[in-house]
């Protein structure tokens, strides 16, 4: 995605999530994340899905595998696993 379209994605969420933390959405499985700072390592099982970086970075560890995320990324897993997410 583009660097003003990437800037319009974040804006819009970031009209929808007025405080940090995740949120639901009208639309099925499509979920919000706010987070101004980085969080602590946290255990996560994902289902099958496609992450969106529309601002800031991404760090996910699984294994001994590092993977960094930044707004001009995206991921996606057609698998369900556990990682721990940062």
């Amino acid at each position: 995605m583009a660097t003003k379209e990437m800037a319009t994605l974040a804006s819009a969420i970031e009209r929808q999530t007025l405080a940090e933390g995740a949120y639901e959405t009208a639309v099925p499985a499509l979920r919000l994340f706010r987070f101004s700072a980085p969080s602590d390592l946290v255990g996560v099982v994902y289902e099958p899905c496609l992450c969106v970086v529309a601002q800031g970075a991404k760090e996910v560890l699984l294994a001994d595998e590092r993977w960094k995320g930044s707004a001009t990324s995206s991921v996606s897993t057609n698998v369900r696993w556990s990682r721990r997410p940062r």
